[in-house]
């Protein structure tokens, strides 16, 4: 059931950061949903307030945390001002984007919103792998001799990336990103297939994440996470936008990962890998190194 709003009273829902797009709503059914569904949430640019475009999301409110959380497998089109999320949960949701703010002097005594153009540009490197082993600026921590990257991984080009294919097993790719100064989204996108010789419907087994980290490990937002359960043997686009602007003029890593437990192997291929990170024409500080 679709309901226009949210389930709780007006001003509850706000979060330092983020702004409200025009699209607020509650989804609920008799019973939890058995597979993915598919949103798809249209805007008017005239909606869009101080959050620009580039930086829009959807989010879901966890009311154990009391906070908006960033939905994995997000794909943004602005030019049919559409957002196509696939979603496993109900609940409240809500498209939000990060609005930024320029300060004139203090003489004016008053907090001026200017509007300043957006730019982004694909950080990530060598995101088709095609290189090939060993792969640089691809840092790889796998079993001994593996080099991850192999020919029957392909998508497009010549090669790409193999995770797992062992029992009680990690396999880790993963590059540094250096984020502009005023860095406000970014944008991961890839393509992955997944095979397996679990056998249940039901029960997570192996699992492969996808996503930002920030210094100290820890994920930037939801990672994109594709386990047994995925769709099998089929090339599949997944997208995921983040906020990263508490993380602007910082590092961060891209990371690929596969956990295999102890049996019945699982794969992931992954290829054609980018990273759109969006930020003020003025606030990249130098320029850009631009869809490499």
């Amino acid at each position: 059931t679709y309901t226009p709003g949210l389930p709780f009273g007006s001003g509850k829902g706000d979060q330092p950061g983020l702004a409200h797009v025009g699209r607020v709503f509650t989804l609920s059914a008799d019973a939890p949903p058995q597979r993915a569904l598919t949103l798809t949430l249209i805007y008017e640019e005239d909606e869009l307030g101080p959050a620009p475009e580039a930086t829009l999301g959807l989010y879901r409110w966890n009311e154990v945390e009391q906070v908006w959380e960033a939905q994995p497998n997000t794909h943004f089109d602005a030019e049919a001002n559409q957002i196509v999320a696939q979603i496993d949960r109900l609940g409240a949701f809500a498209l939000l984007g990060t609005p930024w703010r320029a300060y004139l002097p203090m003489a004016l005594r008053e907090e001026q919103q200017i509007d300043r153009p957006i730019t982004c540009h694909n950080l990530a490197a060598n995101g088709g792998f095609e290189s090939g082993p060993p792969g640089v600026p691809w840092q790889m921590r796998a079993a001994s001799n593996d080099p991850l990257i192999y020919q029957s991984a392909r998508r497009s080009g010549a090669w790409g990336l193999w995770l797992g294919a062992r029992t009680t097993y990690t396999d880790t790719a993963w590059q540094r990103i250096e984020l502009p100064r005023q860095a406000l989204t970014a944008t991961l996108t890839l393509w992955w297939r997944m095979s397996t010789n679990e056998t249940s419907a039901t029960t997570v087994y192996d699992v492969a994440r996808f996503g930002l980290q920030n210094a100290a490990g820890g994920w930037v937002g939801t990672p994109i996470s594709v386990t047994n359960l995925a769709t099998r043997n089929t090339w599949v686009s997944t997208t995921l936008q983040v906020n990263v602007s508490t993380q602007a003029g910082q590092a961060v890593s891209l990371t690929l990962t596969s956990s295999n437990d102890y049996s019945k192997i699982t794969s992931w291929f992954v290829d054609d890998v980018t990273v759109n990170v969006c930020a003020p024409q003025s606030g990249w500080g130098r320029p850009a190194s631009v869809d490499r």
